[in-house]
């Protein structure tokens, strides 16, 4: 069985997630909270949604346009956090970031997104691994 430590297993991952986003939506859903992000030096314009009842994720969604790293990265999060506990997102969130930055982080965490491991390695992809997960933090932080 290939891992996440296999280039090309991730390349995978990331190709189906980015091609076959089972997450994205057109528009924005009625009840849920968004956030906008975007960057400045690329096409990448992503608006996370998320539907947040009792202190649980019970629903995350995206929208816009993206390169195949942000696309696939928002929508392998979108599946990660749906059905969660605010608490258990944010761990998700933290330890992502933590391996972006190359900070000790627990891969059991993050599941999936491990495929991004190597983003740290091209500083220019940075941006685009974390604009929906800046996104989501945005709507996290925000929660009272």
């Amino acid at each position: 069985m290939a891992s996440f430590n296999d280039q090309e297993y991730s390349r995978l991952i990331i190709m189906d997630n980015y091609e076959h986003p089972n997450k994205k939506v057109d528009t924005k859903p009625n009840g849920y909270l968004e956030f906008n992000n975007n960057s400045e030096s690329c096409i990448d314009n992503i608006s996370v949604y998320l539907k947040i009842e009792s202190d649980i994720v019970v629903d995350a969604l995206f929208s816009g346009i993206g390169c195949a790293v942000s696309t696939a990265s928002t929508n392998i999060l979108c599946n990660l956090i749906s059905n969660k506990p605010i608490k258990d997102v944010k761990l998700i969130l933290d330890n992502y970031i933590n391996m972006i930055q190359s900070n000790e982080y627990d891969e059991n965490i993050i599941d999936t997104l491990k495929v991004f491991s190597n983003v740290n390695k091209q500083a220019n992809r940075i941006k685009c691994a974390t604009i929906g997960i800046d996104a989501t933090k945005k709507i996290i932080d925000g929660i009272k």
